[in-house]
């Protein structure tokens, strides 16, 4: 299914809306979101806004000549790099959130939008080989638009915007949305319970300082204050940003029976009602994957749906994200250009990276009478992608002492084993540093430092 949409979140001043708003507290409130702009700025609804046909067209003849052509004359390079900006809008509370939260984000994105994430084991059989990957990777930048030095990671205390949904907001803190994705990481995406919101590219065609990603703290990431529910949301959202419907279809509410006549414009995602928090028949994993809506099985599984185990964009949906950004719509075709990738600091050379350990684990192995413990670390980079060919250099101590060293594969992994003991105890590994290149190991946004098992 295809559909444009609006991301998940209202403002509690927006009294109309708040009633809907209350039933759809913790997800994704586009469609709320999408009639309040509408009702801000009535030339950008769909019926009168030309940016919504304009891309369409487009988006069709992207996917048909894509599907003629091994390699679509549309497109002028494979991968995509978005410059990826994320503003942290604090009170000094648990909303400033860590380097390390936001690092983390990054590398989910990238993983969602790769299908590269760790569980796309997990995707039930009725829905294998429909698995799509977008060629498009999520970048920090190393400059901001004034070309001064940037992480890519901009704190702004602000006691005004508690809430994301005040437009004022972007307007204070928002970059070039030519140059720059940005994600707007605030307390409350629009107070209460809400989770965060993106409109779709046409909807804010004319409208520029209403685009970009606003998510609540707790939905940024899968580390520091990220709640395993949402630890995808951010990519969610990118999706709303990148041109895509929720799955049922957004013109109707989500979980009735209304919503088997919409379409979200993809094909390979079948119609559905869509549910989110618990499990629509009583259960509370809000993922029952054999649920069956319209007539077939949902896709339970997809981005696109609320449900607390994403896991897939289809095939059709990465077409239809990929179509967007090539388009002119919102710009979304200048983000990833050469000339806006050199002035975002993203363009070759490839300027170094700060790299870091994302996890160490650590196992018991037992021959004979003797043990050793091995500890799989995974390197990532500021990007938030594995870090390949990185020498990682280890202390061991506990009931062993040594040190080790390895290098790590295209996955951001190396496995490093302990000298043996016949003794009992704990095996305690420490990283003690990082290389690779021109790249600079940076600890501050370890997620780990070291870890311990005992036989």
């Amino acid at each position: 299914m295809v559909l444009l949409t609006v991301s998940c979140v209202l403002y509690f001043a927006w009294m109309p809306l708040q009633a809907d708003l209350d039933d759809e507290a913790g997800v994704c409130a586009n469609r709320n979101m999408r009639q309040w702009l509408f009702q801000q700025h009535p030339g950008a609804h769909p019926d009168v806004n030309p940016a919504f046909a304009q891309l369409e067209a487009f988006t069709q003849q992207f996917v048909q000549q894509k599907n003629m052509t091994a390699l679509s004359s549309v497109t002028a390079v494979d991968l995509l790099t978005i410059p990826t900006v994320f503003h942290i809008i604090h009170q000094n509370g648990e909303e400033n959130i860590s380097d390390a939260q936001v690092l983390s984000c990054v590398q989910a994105m990238n993983e969602d939008f790769s299908d590269t994430n760790p569980n796309r084991g997990n995707l039930i059989g009725a829905f294998q080989g429909l698995e799509g990957n977008t060629q498009v990777v999520f970048a920090l930048p190393s400059k901001a638009p004034d070309g001064s030095p940037t992480t890519g990671i901009e704190r702004h205390y602000d006691d005004a915007y508690v809430n994301g949904d005040n437009v004022a907001m972007k307007q204070a803190y928002g970059w070039p949305r030519d140059m720059y994705l940005n994600i707007y990481v605030v307390k409350s995406a629009s107070g209460g319970n809400s989770s965060g919101f993106a409109y779709l590219p046409a909807d804010v065609a004319d409208w520029p300082d209403y685009d970009g990603i606003v998510a609540s703290h707790w939905a940024v990431g899968t580390t520091g204050t990220a709640i395993p529910s949402h630890y995808r949301l951010v990519s969610h959202e990118a999706g709303h940003w990148a041109n895509l419907y929720h799955v049922w279809g957004d013109t109707a509410r989500q979980g009735t029976n209304r919503a088997c006549q919409q379409d979200d414009y993809v094909a390979d995602t079948p119609n559905c009602v869509g549910f989110w928090g618990g499990d629509p028949d009583g259960g509370v994993d809000g993922c029952y994957t054999d649920h069956t809506s319209c007539s077939s099985l949902d896709m339970i599984q997809n981005h696109m749906d609320y449900s607390f185990c994403p896991i897939v964009f289809t095939i059709g949906q990465a077409d239809r994200m990929r179509a967007a950004l090539n388009a002119n719509v919102s710009s979304r075709n200048n983000l990833w250009s050469a000339n806006n990738l050199a002035a975002t600091g993203l363009g070759d050379p490839v300027p170094s990276l700060d790299i870091y350990v994302q996890n160490i684990a650590m196992t018991i192995t037992k021959q004979g009478k003797n043990y050793k413990a091995n500890a799989v670390i995974t390197i990532h980079d500021e990007t938030g992608a594995p870090a390949a060919n990185a020498t990682v250099s280890v202390a061991w101590s506990g009931i062993i002492s040594g040190n080790g060293s390895g290098v790590t594969g295209a996955n951001g992994t190396v496995t490093l084993t302990s000298p043996q003991t016949r003794n009992t105890g704990t095996f305690t590994v420490a990283v003690t540093n990082v290389s690779r290149g021109a790249d600079t190991y940076n600890p501050s946004l370890n997620v780990e430092t070291s870890d311990s098992v005992s036989n």
